[in-house]
């Protein structure tokens, strides 16, 4: 049971650093650059703020979003538009670019979205896992990863010294 207790522990704590290891580098990364949407191992994690595409993915859920060698009619595609990101499906493949639409949306989008304005490709989601992200993103969030693993690392060790002294009396 303590051995099981050690790995289990050990897994832990090997996840929280990694999540804290990756969430200094995006904030590291946001803060002191003008990339605003930094990746890890090449995927972009963004969070859904619309119902444009109701039904395949919600609002609060998490996209991974990775860049593709080539795009087609069909493939729901994350691109640029001004100073924000706008996950859409490809409808239609024109000289122009690409023509794009929210799956709940009546009508098609404005415009063609051009090959050089694709972020990339929505590869998977995370139902729901918005609100978690968003948490672990923020200052508060850092700080409660941080004291999770002080306290799971030194756990084991606080509960073996008050069974010691519990068993001195």
């Amino acid at each position: 049971m303590k051995k099981l207790e050690n790995i289990l522990s050990t897994g832990i704590i090997i996840l929280l650093l990694v999540l804290i290891g990756c969430n200094c580098y995006l904030l590291l990364v946001r803060s002191f650059t003008a990339n605003k949407n930094p990746t890890i191992f090449g995927n972009l994690l963004a969070v859904v703020y619309s119902g444009s595409m109701s039904g395949t993915f919600e609002v609060n859920d998490i996209v991974v979003i990775r860049s593709q060698n080539s795009y087609g009619t069909g493939d729901i595609i994350c691109f640029k538009e001004g100073d924000s990101l706008v996950t859409h499906r490809i409808v239609e493949e024109t000289q122009e670019g690409y023509i794009t639409k929210g799956d709940a949306n009546n009508t098609v989008d404005i415009g063609a979205v051009a090959l050089e304005s694709i972020v990339g490709a929505v590869v998977f989601v995370i139902p729901k896992a918005g609100n978690v992200q968003q948490f672990i993103m923020s200052l508060p969030g850092l700080l409660v990863l941080m004291a999770a693993v002080i306290i799971i690392f030194f756990l084991p060790e606080w509960r073996e010294k008050r069974s010691r002294k519990g068993g001195q009396k």
